[in-house]
């Protein structure tokens, strides 16, 4: 499915909570810009190059978007997203991931914006680059995570937070089993955490 760009001040919706996208869903143009945008069990991709504006957009069921560069004056996540983004600029409105819902995210530059994870949602970072945040509240039940590493340092938690960091009680930053192994046998280490020669494996830098 192609969608072009369209004039201004349209509202877009994209798949339904019942129908799992096989294939991506294109937006087409070099600065598509939307109203409200609703995405639901979909794939979404843009072109090469472009720069998309959303005035705001939900993620429900199980999203994957991939965005050169996106602003976007609301975010709302209520499912199960997986953003990669060159650029990410929110607005004002938080960054709210409510209850069920997960963000795993990518941005290889993202402004501060302010996060709010609600109690029995997350938020995953899935690359090693900071991300920039005016403020961060991680409701009791909410959890901060990182993607799984392998052999190489792939993903952290790398938040830089200007603002209040309001972790409650009750919420977590998780990060068992998802760092980066050491050396394996007599093969140089993965980083500083590299392990030991003689076939034993241990772990390296988390």
């Amino acid at each position: 499915i192609a969608i072009q760009e369209p004039g201004s001040g349209y509202n877009l919706t994209i798949g339904t909570s019942t129908l799992y996208a096989q294939a991506a869903t294109q937006i087409s143009g070099a600065s598509p810009a939307f109203v409200s945008v609703n995405i639901n069990n979909s794939i979404v991709a843009f072109d090469a190059g472009s720069s998309a504006n959303f005035s705001s957009l939900i993620a429900a069921g199980t999203v994957t978007m991939n965005a050169p560069s996106l602003t976007v004056g609301s975010l709302v996540v209520v499912g199960s997203m997986t953003l990669t983004a060159g650029s990410l600029t929110l607005g004002a409105n938080p960054l709210e991931i409510r209850t069920g819902g997960l963000l795993a995210l990518a941005a290889a530059y993202m402004s501060n914006c302010n996060l709010i994870v609600r109690s029995g949602a997350a938020f995953k970072q899935v690359n090693t680059l900071p991300l920039n945040f005016a403020s961060i509240e991680v409701d009791s039940g909410g959890t901060l995570m990182h993607a799984s590493n392998a052999a190489e340092r792939t993903a952290v938690l790398n938040l830089n937070v200007s603002g209040n960091f309001n972790l409650q009680h009750g919420a977590s930053i998780i990060a068992d089993g998802s760092g980066y192994s050491g050396r394996i046998g007599n093969q140089s280490g993965a980083g500083a955490g590299g392990g030991g020669t003689g076939g034993s494996r241990h772990g390296g830098g988390g």
